[in-house]
């Protein structure tokens, strides 16, 4: 560098410098490939998973926050089990996509025990609401989770146990979250979605993340005391939703069954089962990518990228649809089925 104008050092400084700020601070895809690393994933301790067999009283956890004599006595089909888990979903939605936030209405956020639709504007026919504050746009979607999850925050922190942050192309089967937020206290600081091992680690967006009790507690409180600043333009938002919680302590969970397959997608279930995911994506997943059944679990728990029409279709799928023969022998006598006149 001997003989060089000290100019032309500081600007070379300077360049270097900046290159360090974007990749810490704005989204992959502003940044030049040639510069761009991949931060190694610090360990993140395991849980044993989803369990399950929900009759095998040696795996469940009697410390866990719904009532251990409900746990052991719960079987797949227990409605008191659901009951006991109290979770609050809020859907980002805007007023262009009203189709996606009237399938999600009519479809999966029903089961919910309570449901937000958080937009751009009022519209009381979607119970959608207008938070203050707020900018249009997707470039301004970390400003607009931060003000939703201000308002359960200020609201809704201790009237349920689990908060479902959710876009308005996702499905989400809303008894197999509850099944598997069951065995986990929301007493505790719990974080779960689909996770990615890029810039140290978070849960995408896309298919949809689930804060616990404590969790929120611990977002609200670095909110409102700007120990994470949120700039209005700061994307992609579920990367700067990870980094927040990890300042707080929060990271994300282990979201795999029994059988290593997982329960959060950030992809629809067509693209999952193909496998042909897009060039980035394995890269940036915390767990291998599978193709066929095996890319996800038995009790899924939401696939992202879905039309109105896809989720109508998931919904008569799940639960219209039925196979001959799996049924109780009490539901399937024929006459229940066919007509004979």
């Amino acid at each position: 560098m001997k003989g060089r104008p000290k100019h032309v050092l500081a600007c070379f400084a300077s360049v270097l410098l900046a290159v360090v700020i974007l990749d810490n601070a704005f989204p992959t895809q502003l940044i030049n490939k040639k510069y761009r690393t991949l931060i190694k994933l610090p360990y993140f301790p395991e849980s044993q998973g989803f369990q399950i067999d929900l009759h095998n009283k040696e795996d469940l956890q009697p410390e866990q926050y719904v009532d251990a004599e409900l746990l052991k006595t719960a079987t797949a089909n227990s409605s008191e089990l659901l009951k006991a888990v109290k979770l609050l979903c809020f859907v980002e939605t805007c007023g262009k996509n009203r189709r996606r936030a009237r399938a999600i209405r009519e479809t999966w956020a029903k089961r919910c025990d309570k449901t937000l639709f958080i937009s751009d504007r009022n519209d009381s026919r979607l119970s959608e609401i207008a938070l203050p504050n707020v900018l249009k746009g997707y470039r301004h979607l970390w400003s607009k989770t931060v003000h939703s999850f201000l308002h359960l925050y200020q609201t809704y922190l201790d009237k349920f146990h689990w908060f479902l942050k959710s876009d308005d192309d996702n499905y989400v089967i809303v008894e197999n979250l509850k099944a598997f937020l069951a065995m986990h206290s929301p007493l505790e600081p719990h974080y779960f979605g689909k996770r990615f091992r890029a810039f140290g680690g978070y849960n995408s967006g896309g298919g949809g993340y689930v804060l616990s009790r404590e969790a929120l507690r611990r977002l609200g409180g670095a909110l409102t005391s700007r120990k994470c600043l949120h700039p209005e333009s700061i994307s992609p938002e579920d990367l700067a939703m990870g980094r927040c919680l990890k300042k707080v302590g929060v990271i994300p969970g282990n979201t795999l069954d029994t059988q290593n397959s997982e329960l959060f997608h950030a992809l629809n279930a067509n693209m999952e089962l193909k496998g042909k995911p897009p060039d980035w994506f394995p890269k940036y997943s915390f767990y291998p990518v599978k193709k066929g059944f095996g890319c996800c679990s038995n009790l899924t728990i939401s696939f992202h990228y879905m039309t109105p029409g896809d989720m109508l279709q998931m919904e008569f799928f799940l639960y219209h649809l039925t196979v001959f023969g799996s049924l109780p022998p009490q539901q399937s006598k024929m006459h229940n089925f066919y007509s004979t006149e």
